[in-house]
């Protein structure tokens, strides 16, 4: 089967190499699953429900972790952090924590 990508392993494993046993090297691959995921939920979405369009711009199950799938990741985790920040900072501001 050449020329076959596998899609997008959506539950986590720890030994994310395959290699029989859990190394130093899988922590790289755990924090590249996690940066990625909300990229490619956004394409996995995008070709389940919008097949045209994604075939229009060339998005497929190839792009998963690719260019792509970083910007959107990027994006992602950005507004999340934004989102986070808004409503968490005052949880811990001074102010809201000494009031009664």
């Amino acid at each position: 089967m050449s020329g076959f990508i596998a899609p997008r392993d959506w539950s986590f494993v720890a030994d994310m190499n395959y290699s029989g046993s859990v190394t130093v090297t899988d922590v790289g691959l755990w924090v590249q699953w996690l940066f990625f995921y909300p990229g490619d939920i956004v394409i996995n979405m995008m070709t389940t429900f919008f097949p045209q369009a994604s075939g229009l711009l060339g998005i497929n199950n190839e792009v998963y972790g690719g260019l792509i799938s970083f910007i959107l990741s990027c994006f992602l985790w950005w507004v999340m952090l934004k989102v986070m920040r808004k409503n968490l900072l005052p949880l811990w501001s001074k102010e809201s924590y000494f009031k009664n």
